[in-house]
């Protein structure tokens, strides 16, 4: 299970865990984000309660941001300006592979070793966005450079793109945590689950130049 793409994802969450139960399902692993489990309140909180309460084995895995966010949320702005565009100062965060979440997932799915557990994953980089840009000039043979932006225009970005309001506001909140340095912290979960080292960002840079190369 994924949670979907709007603000109070437990909606739609808690009523699939109670079918996932009626339907005798044997496990299921559901991925929220990593700190959810900090406010009790939070609907990816509300949904992780739900599952670890309905009698099913389960594994949760609370992924960081994901290093794939550059090659397509992020990628407009790196697109037609050059420029990565985003609140967040000089924050660091331990960006992680979204094929290190995949990995992490199926090898809980298909084991029961570690089941009934929670796991926040990350990569092993602990990168600011400067330090993002640098590593994205090299891969893709053009000048990329980090720009901060004020939350408002990035809350007018995200509506331009789309995105309902609430879903907006959510990603600005979560954007405030990482600004905070909250998205700043290693852990060994993915290397713990899968047996491998977390994706390096320069590999994932190298794998995906091809979308920053004009």
């Amino acid at each position: 299970l994924s949670p979907p793409g709007f603000a109070d994802q437990s909606q739609v969450l808690k009523p699939l865990i109670e079918q996932a139960k009626l339907a005798g399902f044997k496990k299921v692993v559901l991925m929220t984000a990593m700190g959810v489990d900090a406010v009790e309140s939070s609907p990816l909180r509300q949904s992780e309660i739900a599952l670890e309460k309905s009698g099913i084995d389960y594994n949760i895995i609370r992924p960081n941001w994901f290093m794939q966010n550059f090659n397509t949320f992020w990628l407009h702005g790196i697109q037609t300006e050059g420029r990565i565009l985003l609140p967040v100062a000089k924050a660091k965060g331990s960006f992680i592979d979204a094929r290190d979440i995949a990995s992490s997932a199926v090898a809980l799915l298909e084991s029961n070793t570690l089941k009934n557990q929670a796991f926040d994953l990350t990569g092993a980089d602990v990168l600011d966005h400067d330090e993002v840009a640098k590593i994205l000039t090299e891969a893709a043979g053009r000048t990329i450079t980090y720009q901060e932006i004020t939350p408002e225009v990035m809350r007018q970005g995200l509506l331009g793109a789309g995105l309902p309001q609430d879903y907006a506001e959510m990603m600005l909140a979560i954007l405030g945590f990482f600004k905070e340095g909250y998205s700043a912290r290693t852990t060994n979960a993915v290397e713990q689950i899968t047996g491998k080292k977390p994706i390096a960002f320069r590999t994932y840079a190298k794998d995906y130049a091809t979308n920053w190369k004009k």
